[in-house]
């Protein structure tokens, strides 16, 4: 009697319904910036809503040591480059109201998400987002 519920027990924990494990590279920046790519280019003057939606999926991204270089081919020429003590900044408009049709109500202000790279490696170190009052 108890070999079988042993056996049912472990053929319970081995067979039973469980979360699924979440691949490492599933959301990692490399990843993320190849989904979003086409449609980030797309909305380059940040007046669409593409950006807006999807910002915050390039905030959360898992840093795997990109390159300048793929930054740039994947999302397009940022819209500013700012270098501070801790690197360069590379800068892309995910909300500006200028560029936004005319409607009332709206705040004058440009909200911004920055990519932070390492002067010296030239490698991705940090993320983070912005707001720029007009």
């Amino acid at each position: 009697m108890k070999t079988i519920l042993i056996l049912l027990f472990v053929g319970f924990c081995m067979y039973g319904y469980s979360q699924n494990s979440k691949s490492n590279l599933s959301d990692s920046c490399s990843n993320i910036f190849n989904i979003v790519s086409y449609y980030w280019k797309l909305d380059s003057l940040a007046n669409n809503g593409f950006r807006l939606y999807a910002y915050d999926r390039l905030l959360n991204c898992k840093n795997d040591s990109l390159t300048v270089v793929f930054l740039v081919d994947r999302l397009g020429k940022p819209n500013r480059i700012r270098t501070t003590n801790k690197g360069t900044e590379y800068l892309y408009y995910y909300y500006d109201s200028k560029a936004m049709p005319e409607a009332k109500n709206i705040s004058f202000e440009c909200g911004y998400v920055y990519f932070l790279f390492d002067g010296e490696r030239n490698q991705l170190t940090s993320v983070g987002k912005g707001i720029i009052d007009y």
